[in-house]
């Protein structure tokens, strides 16, 4: 956690989690739903079912874009941290 920045420090890890979960629950839907629900008895691949994988990979990219987000913040928060202390240094 940056002491300049909490808050943007403490969004970044909201921002990393919130894409955890998204992840989590994009590769749920998107395998068991999309997946190994139509192949149970008495069932089909149907429309629905291709709407419910494309969904779970679609959540899964938000996910993913989400990690993206959040660990560039906390990128460039270390940048900053790291060129203050090498200015302070000299």
């Amino acid at each position: 956690m940056s002491k300049k920045f909490p808050v943007l420090s403490f969004l970044s890890v909201l921002i990393r989690l919130f894409g955890v979960l998204l992840l989590l629950f994009g590769i749920y839907y998107g395998i068991y739903e999309g997946i190994i629900e139509p192949n149970l008895p008495h069932h089909h691949f149907a429309q629905g079912d291709a709407m419910e994988l494309g969904g779970g990979m679609l959540v899964f990219f938000f996910g993913i874009i989400s990690l993206i987000v959040g660990e560039s913040v906390g990128v460039l928060l270390a940048i900053e941290a790291n060129t203050r202390h090498s200015l302070e240094s000299k």
